[in-house]
């Protein structure tokens, strides 16, 4: 076991740990709920630091003191297996006749690796005037929120419960990855909720839904459904709108090359009650929403929030993917931007701005292609017909659809669609033969045009003709040219088929020695 020296330095809060250059860190391990309480500042710096099955740091801030931190440093990673890193500004009964104005404290988290499971809590609240702590995670490979089995989704929360703001939640990573309901909130109440800002140079992915389970005083557990992902939200779902808390939602801004959203995860910046929903401001290289994600910044009554979208490459909605800023009530409908290279809505999916009884909100879409399933929809509608909002697409093709039906056979494969013989018993007369084309994508009306075919001139050839006399002087000969004179012939619909010699030749009309297949094709 190697041992090392560690300083200690005096400080207005107590005594601080002084590390020195070239200290090696070992492992630091809290476990079987061993908890540290706090109302100053906690430094912790390790190779791996590591808080499991209840263990972690508690720091209230109940009365009136200097702004409190939590700063854990690892070389390797940190791991929250059910861990907890609370901050809290204000009394932990609610109770806040004599408001605390001080801001909460913060949590900082900074490890190649971070992982955050099984239930695990990172929280920087307040329940008084005062603002509440933020939340800032630097991890250069991952940071991952999950759940094993039937444990509880993992959370990192900024939330107000009094007048204060919500914090903000800052996370830079190169990869960012939330699974089985585990979710990243900065949520609102009496006071308005924070920011979330994500910044991952490699990818964001957010995948699944888990349940949350609690337990009141009576010993009564409770479940909640949870959708993986962002949360800036206000307000609860299914609550009356006269309880519903009067704070406006959060804002999230995400900016990574590859942002994914499926099997039901959620981006949500919505208010269930009066007041406003938050924004959403997205920067990627490629949006992927499949099997009914959403990135959603609805209302219940209040003004619908904005989602802007900046893609350079690609969005794709499938399988009930949604992109909705619409108001329930009397509010309006927010705003969608939406810019992009080619966007693809493929089976089930909407982008929708709607309202109930106020105005329907505005669509604005900037692609060079588009592509849309008939399943899908883009609206921003009213109920109330004089409120109905605008749809605007600026594109090369307005009417670009994608088929996805079903085919059992595929057009392409001749064996499957032509009959090999015309025996006793067959039936061709369901059959036909047309020319589709080529189909594909219009050619760009902005670019330059190749003409690759040429014309043969059929006119005079010179050919040299030598005679015996002088055989050293050519002599022209003229070969037959086409004579323009004669009338063209009229063009006569092709209505059978006929054997010569082995080929199959299409004819308008029979000849007189080439006996008629007993095979005919249809009549157009």
């Amino acid at each position: 076991m190697e041992s090392g020296e560690i300083a200690l330095h005096p400080d207005e809060r107590g005594w601080q740990f002084d590390y020195q250059p070239g200290v090696k860190f070992a492992n630091i391990d809290l476990s079987d709920r061993a908890l540290i309480n706090s109302s100053g500042k906690v430094n912790f710096q390790g190779k791996t630091i590591n808080f499991s099955t209840g263990s972690g740091i508690l720091d209230f801030n109940q009365l009136r003191q200097t702004k409190s931190r939590i700063n854990l440093q690892a070389s390797e990673s940190i791991n929250l297996d059910a861990g907890l890193l609370i901050t809290q500004v204000g009394l932990r009964s609610g109770l806040n006749e004599e408001a605390i104005a001080d801001v909460g404290g913060d949590i900082i988290i900074a490890a190649p690796q971070v992982l955050v499971s099984n239930g695990a809590i990172v929280s920087a609240g307040t329940l008084s005037k005062g603002a509440g702590g933020s939340i800032t995670i630097d991890a250069s490979g991952e940071v991952r929120l999950f759940s094993d089995g039937d444990n509880n989704p993992a959370i990192i929360s900024t939330s107000t419960g009094g007048t204060g703001s919500g914090g903000q939640i800052g996370i830079n990573t190169g990869k960012l990855v939330i699974e089985d309901g585990s979710q990243i909130q900065a949520l609102g109440g009496a006071g308005s909720g924070g920011t979330i800002t994500v910044n991952a140079q490699e990818s964001v992915a957010l995948s699944g839904q888990g349940i949350l389970r609690s337990q009141d005083k009576n010993g009564n557990i409770s479940e909640t459904q949870l959708a993986s992902g962002f949360s800036a939200s206000s307000g609860v779902a299914g609550l009356p709108l006269e309880r519903q808390p009067k704070g406006n939602s959060g804002s999230l801004m995400i900016k990574t090359p590859q942002l994914t959203i499926e099997q039901a995860a959620q981006i949500s910046v919505s208010n269930y009650g009066l007041t406003n929903a938050g924004d959403i401001e997205i920067v990627t290289s490629k949006l992927n929403l499949d099997t009914k994600g959403e990135i959603v910044a609805n209302t219940g009554s209040g003004e619908g929030g904005s989602i802007n979208i900046l893609a350079d490459r690609l969005v794709i909605l499938d399988h009930g993917g949604s992109i909705s800023t619409t108001a329930a009530q009397n509010g309006n409908g927010g705003n969608i931007t939406l810019r992009t290279e080619n966007l693809a809505l493929l089976n089930f999916n909407r982008i929708s701005a709607d309202a109930n009884q106020g105005n329907g909100g505005n669509v604005s879409i900037d692609t060079q292609g588009l592509f849309i399933d008939p399943s899908s929809r883009i609206t921003a509608s009213s109920k109330v017909e004089q409120k109905q909002g605008n749809v605007a697409i600026s594109t090369l093709d307005l009417n670009s659809r994608l088929a996805t039906d079903y085919i059992e056979q595929s057009p392409l494969v001749a064996e499957e669609q032509i009959s090999s013989s015309c025996g006793v018993g067959t039936d061709l007369n369901g059959d036909q033969i047309r020319d589709l084309g080529r189909g594909g994508i219009p050619n760009n009306p902005l670019g330059e045009t190749a003409y690759l075919e040429t014309l043969t001139d059929w006119g005079v050839d010179e050919i040299p003709v030598f005679s015996n006399a002088n055989s050293h002087l050519p002599k022209l000969a003229a070969r037959n040219r086409v004579d323009s004179t004669q009338p063209n012939q009229p063009i006569v619909e092709m209505n059978n088929w006929v054997f010569n010699q082995g080929i199959v030749e299409l004819v308008a009309t029979t000849p007189q020695n080439l006996p008629l297949s007993p095979c005919q094709v249809n009549q157009f």
